[in-house]
């Protein structure tokens, strides 16, 4: 939402003589006879069947006041046509519409019943005089009452109003990129505010400081229950790992009380309808109803919550895609935690076993994975790894799945030999550590290769000279694509879990640099998944007599490790 602004329901009746003007950096008035002639029958079906509702919902308005005037930053399209429909019922102008772009089409629409209907030398003229003749049609061939119907558009029909005093040009942009949700969730609230519903004021007062209150805590600690029960968007995420302020988080409960229908919309549609169906009983029914999805939920989603997991197979879950209305309708089923709990781990098992089903139902090994056409399934399998360390181990810290979301962690290799990495220190004649990098990709070739010789030589070579005299060039090449082409370096068992950032920083450094790396960047609080940080400790293996080499025979112990805490996962 823009910032300083002010939010009602406002009447049609409420906007008269007001006086609005359309800035240039808006298009000009487009609706077709579709969208003018939906909004008629919208307002048509709720006069005639209002169904115990006080009002219809017209959709939002953005304005910003300048003087005795107000700017439209969004709803013009729909103040221009309840212009047009008002000026042909009543034959008058309820309040006055100018567009900069247009000096003449504020006295042209209060002249619109004796304008040429052909005026296309002027592509607004002319949109307005096509929306004015399907305002016609309509009541030419629905026999509608004209009074009755002014009367409800006037009285029964509100807008939702927002007043903002941000920068107009900012808040049309983000209007427009999708970037301010003038959507559902605040009409949602607004309902549930709704003084035309009869409650008191103390009521009202509660449920919108609840709201408040749930919002706030959904948001702290960098979205951290947030992120367990709502899959996040790429979109949504900014640079520096934050999730935009404007994503309505309670959202995330409304989806857990009601049913997906694939529609736009469809919780305003679901509440809506409760609101004119069932009036003040139906909507303090959705209230308790969402009360008590907010107190289950953010109480499983909490890290302090003692089931861990529940925690961890219900973030695990949303992570991978799980839907939480599905999810909360198993817990109202049968509200006990451990069948609950059983239920999240089925489903948790359903979707590890699926990581290494083949299209025709037979089960692959998971060490037959492979990064270059299995990165999304061996992802989600060194996560459930991660989940099911800190459970077996019963550690008091628990995965933060907002990190790992807003920081966008990815797969990485474990032992990498791109010699990228060290062409720095070729170029500044760092022979130290070009010899190492060069050992330790010696104990990763095989040892008949004419590579691991020729890789020999070269470490006898420069003994006795310096980098410089010497063509290195051809053998790198050879490396790296020693380093494609070697399958077992590309497995899970040569491959762990890092941040984005950290990824680009460190992906391409020997074993005991990435260690060290690793290890620093903890010192500086920056989050490390415990079981990466266990594989570069080198705690998995069995031998830790050369902490600086991650050798094939880490790479074995360290699946066998994966192996172990997931195969309650993987068995059949």
């Amino acid at each position: 939402m823009p910032t300083g602004n002010t939010e009602n329901l406002r009447s049609i009746e409420q906007l008269a003589n007001l006086n609005f003007f359309v800035p240039s950096y808006q298009r000009g008035y487009r609706w077709t006879d579709q969208e003018v002639g939906d909004l008629l029958q919208d307002i048509k079906d709720f006069k005639d069947n209002p169904k115990g509702a006080k009002f219809y919902c017209l959709q939002p308005v953005v304005v910003q006041k300048e003087g005795d005037r107000f700017r439209v930053i969004d709803g013009q399209q729909r103040l221009t046509t309840i212009f047009l429909i008002i000026e042909f019922l009543e034959g008058r102008s309820h309040f006055k519409i100018a567009y900069q772009t247009r000096p003449q089409s504020a006295e042209f629409l209060e002249n619109i019943a004796h304008e040429n209907p052909d005026q296309k030398d002027n592509i607004d003229f002319y949109h307005f005089v096509k929306a004015y003749q399907t305002i016609q049609k309509f009541f030419k061939e629905k026999e509608q009452d004209k009074q009755a119907f002014l009367k409800t558009l006037l009285d029964e029909c509100v807008v939702l109003w927002y007043e903002t005093q941000d920068d107009e040009n900012e808040v049309f942009r983000r209007l427009n990129s999708g970037k301010i949700p003038l959507m559902e969730t605040e009409i949602i609230k607004a309902l549930f505010l709704s003084k035309d519903l009869g409650e008191d004021v103390n009521t009202l007062i509660e449920r919108s400081q609840a709201w408040y209150h749930c919002e706030k805590t959904t948001r702290a600690e960098q979205d951290f229950i947030y992120c367990v029960l709502s899959p996040v968007h790429e979109k949504d995420i900014l640079k520096d790992g934050f999730l935009r302020d404007d994503i309505q988080r309670i959202e995330i409960y409304l989806k857990a009380i009601v049913k997906p229908t694939g529609k736009d919309r469809y919780l305003l549609e679901h509440f809506y309808h409760i609101y004119q169906e069932k009036g003040q009983e139906g909507i303090e029914e959705e209230w308790d109803r969402l009360k008590d999805a907010i107190a289950t939920l953010s109480g499983f989603a909490s890290k302090n919550k003692p089931d861990r997991e529940i925690f961890h197979h219900l973030g695990f879950l949303i992570l991978e895609g799980a839907d939480i209305y599905a999810i909360y309708k198993t817990w109202l089923e049968d509200s006990y935690n451990d069948r609950f709990a059983a239920f999240l781990f089925a489903e948790a098992k359903r979707r590890a076993r699926a990581c290494l089903q083949k299209k025709k139902g037979e089960m692959r090994e998971i060490e037959d994975l492979q990064y270059s056409s299995d990165k999304r399934k061996l992802q989600t399998l060194l996560v459930l790894f991660n989940l099911a360390y800190l459970i077996d181990q019963q550690m008091a810290e628990c995965f933060r799945f907002n990190r790992f979301v807003l920081e966008r962690w990815s797969l990485e290799h474990i032992y990498a030999q791109n010699s990228q990495s060290i062409a720095k220190n070729i170029a500044q004649e760092q022979k130290d550590e070009v010899v190492a990098w060069l050992e330790e990709v010696k104990k990763h070739i095989e040892d008949d290769s004419e590579l691991k010789k020729e890789i020999q030589g070269t470490l006898e070579q420069l003994k006795n000279t310096s980098l410089k005299n010497l063509d290195l060039e051809v053998l790198f090449k050879r490396i790296d694509q020693n380093f494609e082409d070697d399958e077992n370096l590309h497995r899970i068992s040569n491959l762990t879990l890092l941040d984005r950032r950290a990824n680009s920083q460190i992906g391409n450094l020997i074993f005991s640099h990435k260690r060290a790396e690793i290890q620093e960047l903890q010192k500086q609080d920056r989050l490390i998944p415990i079981t990466t940080q266990r594989v570069f400790n080198k705690e998995f293996s069995k031998e830790k007599d050369n902490p600086n080499v991650f050798t094939r025979a880490d790479q074995k112990d360290y699946l066998e490790e994966i192996k172990k805490y997931l195969h309650k996962y993987l068995e059949v």
